[in-house]
């Protein structure tokens, strides 16, 4: 009974990040999650297959709830609602394809088939990274703004990248290494983004703004760039010198936003990507709500548009239980990714940027 539970939460994650034209590894040959990406494959289908048989996007699967693109996909099938495997509701129209690539209604993004950027780095890992994840209610629907169809002429622009070990990159990707979302997101734009990742483990907000790491990417930021800061994990725990308090950190998001605005570039604050800590199958939000909270606050206060990893993370996790989950971060590690889920995160972010009408969602694939 137990074997056959896993094998169905892993079918599952399978029709939620979607999988390659054939085979049950995330992604499309290769280690899992990368070479396609997840949600590999061309076309990035959902539930495996030419045209994804599981039944995955739309609003099928979910009883009504989001729409194809946000959060991950609303995958038919999920919470075994619509039935699962090949029966799964199929969705509307076309539901089934780009699923997990995401954008508009079910059938359109499939975004996921490059490669993601790999690179140096290395560092300390957050510690005590323990928690929960969150929850949004509202299961916002995708705006459905489509790639420029004209991207030949939009300017060439980079985006850094602040941030813990959630973002960062790490040296010698492989299939069981450490990975941060922020070295998988290049796979999810277009060349004429240059992606500048500063994030390091162990960071608060409050540390990386006064370390050399926001200096470099401040003195480095030109009219025109884009900066989106990550943080939650260790500004939320208990450990000496990194814990900081949700007013505190909603502070100095602001700050960043003053000083990065101060450059003629664009602030993006992200929401902290869902720790993993389920009460039964469900994935909460105890320690990580009042800093997506925060974060959120920020970007009203500085009349920003805020990328909410965390609601779309949150979703995610409660679509595929703890054991779908366990295919995303390293063993039991909370907080850490591996290949596979660090680049499910970075889909995540670029579907987020287009479900929020993100100017930079031009630059997506």
């Amino acid at each position: 009974m137990a074997r056959r539970s896993r094998c169905a939460a892993t079918l599952l994650l399978t029709v939620a990040v979607g999988c390659g034209g054939g085979g049950a590894d995330l992604g499309s040959g290769g280690s899992p999650g990368r070479g396609g990406g997840v949600g590999g494959g061309a076309t990035g289908a959902a539930g495996g297959g030419a045209r994804g048989d599981a039944g995955g996007g739309g609003q099928a699967g979910m009883g009504g709830g989001m729409q194809a693109g946000t959060g991950g996909s609303a995958v038919a099938g999920a919470a075994g609602s619509a039935g699962s495997g090949a029966a799964g509701s199929a969705g509307s129209g076309e539901a089934g394809r780009g699923a997990s690539g995401g954008s508009g209604e079910a059938g359109r993004g499939g975004s996921g088939a490059a490669a993601g950027a790999t690179g140096g780095g290395g560092g300390l890992r957050d510690a005590g990274a323990d928690v929960v994840g969150a929850s949004d209610a509202s299961r916002p629907t995708d705006a459905g703004a489509a790639a420029d169809a004209n991207q030949g002429a939009l300017a060439s622009l980079t985006l850094h990248l602040a941030g813990d070990s959630t973002v960062m990159t790490y040296a010698a990707p492989t299939a069981t290494a450490d990975e941060g979302w922020g070295q998988e997101l290049g796979q999810y734009l277009i060349a004429k983004v240059t992606i500048d990742n500063q994030a390091i483990g162990g960071a608060s907000v409050v540390s990386f703004h006064d370390s050399s790491r926001w200096t470099n990417i401040i003195n480095a930021t030109r009219s025109g760039d884009y900066v989106m800061a990550a943080f939650g994990a260790n500004d939320s725990g208990t450990v000496a010198g990194r814990h900081v308090e949700p007013a505190a950190f909603q502070a100095m998001f602001e700050r960043m936003a003053d000083e990065v605005k101060a450059k003629g570039a664009t602030f993006i604050p992200v929401t902290p990507s869902a720790l993993r800590e389920f009460s039964g199958s469900v994935e909460g939000n105890v320690r990580l709500a009042p800093y997506a909270a925060a974060t959120i606050a920020a970007g009203k206060a500085k009349n920003l548009l805020v990328d909410d990893l965390n609601a779309r993370s949150v979703e995610l996790l409660n679509m595929i239980g703890p054991s779908g989950a366990m295919l995303l971060y390293k063993g039991t590690d909370k907080a850490h990714f591996t290949a596979a889920g660090a680049t499910k995160m970075a889909q995540l972010v670029a579907q987020e940027l287009r479900r929020i009408g993100s100017p930079l969602a031009a630059y997506l694939k």
